[in-house]
């Protein structure tokens, strides 16, 4: 009975299919109205769950409250064949949530959607938070509306064209913003004047970077070379001394963890003057970033130097623990400072070409969300990086944060060619879901515990992916260098 239950169940994945790759299929629309998987599926768990009660009896209930109790019942094949048909039942109900809100609100492209969707049937609570987290930034600005107007002079500090006229067809006051000299309009007199007389970074990429590392963010670059400097030392320490001190500490460790730090770091540097945080959210964001940092690079360095694992000691004494605790804090506040940038990113509208640039930027966050995710199963849940046989949470961990950067070159080069705007956002746009998928097809293989390099469905797959990334960045870049050679920006 319950095996024809689980079968049964198993036709829900049709309306997943139409709500991912038909959304605008009007039997699409009509199904997510009805709801009619969520309920059939309900119904098929009621059915189950009375037959579980009647072979097993009610007092099965009371083992729900203990670790060891949840651990025996889902033992029971019938008992966790319900519980899965549970799980489906609410995943289906989350997804059809998103599917119906947004094409309510239209927090996201229907294209962004589908993958949201697609994260979602894979990893339900994690598309369901991904959804969230996007809709409370899109909805940040009505809620606050008021508070936005004294701080930035608008509710929309990037009003569409046709938004610049009032209601009787004469020109509103507000000046349209200048397109590629982002940095410029009256509107943000409240941004800091380092920021303010910035270069575009589509038309100058290089200078910009030079204006923000040199000029505008000396602090963050700071504490981005500190890591990178770290970890050059900690390898020549490795070098001399040999990569272990005894007990625990493997030097090897604090080498990557430093310098991807600084990495990281100088990356969301490049990012937060595009964020355009008003003066007093920027220092306090900036001051942040610059006092935890330094704490996070020490401990994980000189914990290291003394032979202590900082995360997952089996000899730390009472201070190494409290230590280990001020490094937890470090990590959780560094994901705190990661959600609040990207909230701008997708907050703000944006024009012309830094409208591609964003878009490029809201799914390298995306792919720095699932990054965040390994390194909070990593130190919580796996307590490590090894997953089953020979699953590592740290491709994931590493995949997801390089996507920082792989995904905005994307849209810069794009951005530089001379292809039409709508053009040129799917390039854009099939790159940031390319590398994303590929970041889920690792995540599926590491969860299953198996090595990135053993060849399976998800990471040929994922494979695959990084390829049509690859060959979209290298089409972007010839066709930019053709542009700059016939002298026609877009």
């Amino acid at each position: 009975m319950i095996f024809t239950l689980y079968d049964l169940a198993g036709w829900a994945m049709f309306a997943w299919l139409l709500m991912i790759f038909l959304p605008s299929w009007r039997v699409t629309r009509w199904l997510a109205r009805s709801a009619v998987f969520p309920i059939w599926i309900c119904v098929l768990y009621t059915i189950g769950i009375a037959v579980v009660l009647r072979d097993t009896g009610p007092g099965i209930m009371q083992d729900f409250g203990n670790r060891e109790g949840v651990l025996r019942i889902l033992a029971r094949t019938d008992v966790a064949l319900v519980a899965w048909i549970h799980i489906l039942a609410f995943d289906q109900f989350a997804g059809l949530w998103i599917y119906r809100d947004n094409l309510r609100h239209r927090y996201v492209p229907v294209v962004v959607q589908s993958g949201l969707l697609l994260l979602t049937l894979m990893l339900g609570p994690l598309g369901l938070l991904t959804y969230w987290l996007i809709r409370v930034a899109r909805r940040a600005p009505r809620l606050a509306g008021g508070w936005i107007e004294r701080v930035v002079g608008s509710s929309d500090p990037f009003p569409d064209a046709a938004e610049l006229t009032s209601g009787d067809n004469e020109p509103a006051t507000t000046p349209a913003p200048v397109i590629d000299a982002p940095f410029g309009p009256a509107q943000w007199a409240d941004v800091d004047d380092r920021i303010a007389t910035m270069p575009s970074p589509v038309q100058s990429p290089l200078r910009y970077a030079l204006h923000v590392f040199g000029h505008a963010e000396r602090a963050l670059t700071f504490v981005g070379l500190l890591g990178i400097a770290l970890a050059a030392g900690v390898w020549t320490v490795s070098l001399v001394q040999g990569p272990v001190i005894e007990p625990e500490g493997v030097l090897s460790k604090p080498i990557a963890f430093d310098m991807a730090v600084g990495i990281y770091m100088l990356t969301l540097t490049l990012l937060v003057p595009l964020a355009r945080f008003p003066r007093r959210t920027l220092f306090w964001w900036r001051t942040t970033a610059v006092i935890l940092t330094p704490i996070g690079l020490a401990i994980e360095t000189v914990q290291s130097l003394r032979g202590i694992d900082p995360r997952f000691s089996q000899v730390a004494g009472p201070i190494d623990n409290v230590i280990g605790n001020v490094f937890l804090t470090f990590a959780i506040g560094m994901i705190v400072l990661f959600w609040i940038l990207a909230v701008r990113f997708f907050d703000l509208r944006r024009p012309g070409t830094e409208r591609m640039l964003a878009a490029g930027v809201r799914y390298a966050f995306i792919a720095g969300f699932l990054a965040h995710a390994a390194g909070v199963v990593m130190s919580t849940v796996a307590q490590g990086r090894a997953m089953g046989a020979s699953g590592n949470w740290i491709v994931l961990h590493g995949l997801g944060f390089h996507g920082l950067q792989a995904i905005p070159m994307v849209a810069i080069l794009v951005a530089r060619s001379a292809l039409a705007p709508d053009r040129a956002m799917r390039y854009i746009h099939t790159a940031g879901l390319a590398w994303t998928f590929a970041c889920l097809m690792i995540a599926i293989q590491t969860f299953r515990g198996l090595s990135v390099f053993v060849p399976t469905f998800t990471s040929i797959a994922g494979a695959l992916l990084l390829l049509v990334w690859l060959g979209l960045l290298l089409t972007a870049a010839a066709r930019g260098m053709r542009t700059q050679a016939t002298g026609r920006l877009a």
